[in-house]
């Protein structure tokens, strides 16, 4: 039996190299010498380039050719949070008092924001929370009540919970602290930096 292994189009990872780099079309065209129209094609994988044009567009890009052709790995797509590099970010007492550690990085065209959020006891929101997307809640530690709508459920360490973001929902923590990983996926990649629950 044959194993095919697909290999992904230079083309891909120098979009997303651009994309990481908050770059535009125009502005990798300009200084790597070629044009926008074929640049385009290259990246959705339609087109190839010479080994010239792929040393000038690495160049423009900051990475190396081995980069492009997967060979390597572009720091760019690794990132590390360390616990000690997570200021907090606390919700007013009247959204419950959560604090927030983001943990996803700020990436052109991302459609996703992860946090860590600690849930002090016994303080609910004055309102309820809403926003577009999809959320993805993990108890990390505790015991949480979660209302979504008209329905209310509790949650303890290790369940998992997902539901649209657009239905006004709160969290509360009844007789513990509580830690959750909550992640807010937006498909049309307008994801907030700061959630709302």
């Amino acid at each position: 039996m044959t194993t095919t292994i697909s290999i992904p189009h230079p083309g891909l990872r120098a979009r997303d190299a651009r994309r990481r780099r908050g770059m535009t079309l125009d502005e990798i065209a300009e200084l790597s010498a070629l044009s926008k129209s074929y640049l385009s094609r290259f990246e959705r994988g339609e087109k190839t380039l010479s080994v010239a044009a792929l040393i000038r567009l690495a160049t423009a890009l900051d990475v190396s050719v081995g980069t492009l052709l997967g060979e390597e790995l572009d720091r760019g797509e690794i990132r590390l949070v360390n616990a000690q590099d997570t200021p907090p970010l606390t919700a007013s007492h009247e959204d419950g008092s959560h604090v927030f550690h983001a943990l996803s990085g700020n990436f052109d065209g991302q459609i996703h924001a992860t946090f860590l959020v600690d849930i002090p006891v016994n303080r609910p929101h004055r309102s309820k929370a809403f926003h577009g997307g999809r959320e993805l809640l993990l108890v990390l530690e505790g015991r949480i009540q979660m209302t979504i709508g008209k329905e209310s459920m509790q949650l303890s360490k290790g369940d998992y919970l997902e539901f649209p973001g657009n239905i006004p929902h709160t969290i509360v923590s009844p007789s513990e602290p509580s830690r959750v990983l909550l992640v807010i996926v937006d498909s049309s990649g307008a994801v907030s930096p700061v959630p709302s629950s």
